[in-house]
């Protein structure tokens, strides 16, 4: 068996024993939860399904307790672990209040024996060698894809003493700590720059030109400040090592070999994933697809200052036209015909400096955030196998 190349030692400095390997349905006790749609109720028992792994607590659907005693002949208690098995594979989450829980059947329950921490098999179960495991047992042709309960009791796991455990769960959690600190500090910049945003193009908050406020706001339609087109692109542009970005059909920016504009623009995707919703301030070559609308050649307005207010009303746009219809995608006179409101080129200078700056704000954290996520991967590849 391959050793870990990050042990812990006892107090006394001395090694722990060698781990032990077993199957992890040996360890625990695996349930699946109901197969039914339940009906829900206005408060009662939460219930839980792959949504709200991230944070069980935070469920807003519900069970009746007579519904929940009658289909739930094992309940969820406290230090069960629930895991993610259909849709997303092996996202666990480690329940730690005396809160009754109803869940559906795309979770797993997981209850340990007393070999295991269950804090520790959090752990265990995030490390690259245990997803490794799932994912070979998973079922990628099914839709979505799934992976049994009787999988993933097949999957070894290596464990050390309960002593060696304590001290693993007890180091990991303090790094999460960390994380979930810089995660909340991110969405807390974002929420203050939606905020402003909603305050500024409301003009609940002005600029002045020393003591004096600038004049009053113009309004326009987008295709008398920019010229609107789609790109030529498809899928078969992409290159892994491309020199220019490509956008393409989704919130992934890949790489092209190829640009065919260089210059500042505002990208929005046209169809498929986050339709109407993904935004882009692009200066220099890039490539795009054909479904993706670029707004370049800005006359009488800075591109960056059309980038925010475009991104602040534009998807709410979108929502309104295609509920209306059966589009499902965008079209050239949702964004044509939009409406935007410019003030003069000094007041935009200002507005675009203050919320770039916020940019910078969240970017810098979110650089922080993924520092902290690589250091928790390369310890937990270090830690298991």
């Amino acid at each position: 068996m391959t050793k870990p190349k990050l042990r812990f030692k006892d107090k006394n400095g001395n090694a722990y024993p060698e781990w032990s390997q077993e199957k992890i349905g040996n360890l625990t006790k695996i349930y699946d939860g109901t197969h039914q749609t339940p009906k829900y109720t206005d408060k009662g028992i939460k219930f839980l399904s792959v949504e709200n792994i991230s944070d069980i607590q935070a469920s807003n659907k519900f069970i009746s307790e007579e519904a929940y005693n009658t289909e739930f002949k094992v309940k969820p208690e406290v230090n069960d672990i629930l895991m993610t098995r259909i849709g997303d594979i092996g996202t666990p989450a480690l329940i730690n209040t005396n809160e009754q829980y109803a869940y559906y059947v795309s979770l797993a329950l997981i209850k340990c024996s007393r070999q295991l921490l269950p804090k520790w098999l959090v752990q265990a179960i995030l490390s690259n060698s245990f997803q490794k495991q799932l994912y070979k047992r998973t079922l990628h042709v099914a839709f979505p894809k799934k992976i049994n309960k009787g999988e993933i009791g097949e999957c070894i796991v290596n464990y050390p003493c309960l002593e060696e455990q304590e001290k693993i769960a007890g180091f990991l959690s303090k790094v999460d700590e960390l994380i979930n600190e810089c995660e909340g500090e991110v969405k807390d910049l974002e929420e203050q720059k939606k905020g402003l945003m909603q305050k500024i193009f409301s003009q609940q908050i002005r600029f002045k030109d020393s003591n004096n406020p600038y004049p009053d706001w113009e309004e326009k339609y987008v295709n008398e400040v920019c010229d609107i087109s789609t790109g030529k692109g498809n899928t078969q542009d992409k290159e892994d090592n491309g020199i220019y970005p490509f956008y393409v059909r989704s919130p992934i920016i890949e790489r092209s070999n190829k640009y065919i504009f260089d210059g500042k623009a505002v990208l929005t995707v046209g169809d498929g994933v986050g339709t109407g919703k993904v935004y882009h301030y692009v200066k220099g070559k890039f490539n795009f697809h054909q479904r993706v609308y670029k707004m370049s050649n800005f006359n009488g307005i800075l591109g960056k200052y059309f980038y925010y207010y475009f991104s602040t009303h534009f998807y709410d746009r979108v929502k309104k036209m295609t509920a209306k219809t059966s589009v499902d995608s965008v079209r050239l006179e949702m964004i044509s015909k939009m409406t935007i409101l410019i003030p003069c080129q000094e007041e935009q200078e200002k507005i675009a400096k203050v919320l770039s700056k916020m940019d910078e704000l969240i970017e810098e954290k979110k650089a922080l955030l993924s520092d902290w996520q690589q250091f928790k991967k390369g310890l937990l590849q270090q830690m298991f196998v």
